[in-house]
């Protein structure tokens, strides 16, 4: 009889033991799945700084290239003027008006005063947007 009640005590002892380290494992997976979804998480607003640090970059671009192509037109029609006054003075065929030079729509030097301006302007903005967007690795 005290060799079947220490079978059943050992018995006993192993479920207990088993119901323990279900009730473990449930609290570790429990664990887990906190952890995995606040990784989750963590990756969603990385992912939504890096898109809204790329489309802070495209708009300081776009300024910058607005600047550029304003700054164009604007050289584009003081030529134009420059020319017709010219020809309106000296008429159409006097070779002095040629030498006024019309800048190319597609491929516009600015001065360089105005362009190192523009590219400063760009940088500033492009580092405006990284301290904006701090995106961790």
């Amino acid at each position: 009889m005290l060799r079947s009640t220490a079978v059943a005590m050992l018995a006993l002892v192993a479920g207990c033991e088993q119901k323990h380290s279900e009730q473990e494992l449930q609290v570790r997976i429990a664990l887990l799945e906190a952890e995995n979804s606040r990784l989750r998480q963590a990756a969603d607003r990385a992912d939504s700084a890096r898109a809204e640090y790329n489309s802070c970059l495209a708009n300081a671009s776009a300024a910058y290239e607005g600047r550029w192509d304003i700054s164009c037109a604007r050289l584009r029609k003081e030529a134009f003027r420059r020319k017709a006054e010219c020809e309106a003075v000296n008429g159409k065929n006097d070779l002095s008006c040629d030498s006024v030079e019309i800048p190319s729509a597609r491929e516009c030097a600015l001065p360089n005063d105005l362009a190192k301006d523009y590219d400063l302007g760009l940088r500033h903005d492009e580092q405006l947007c990284l301290g904006q967007f701090k995106i961790e690795h």
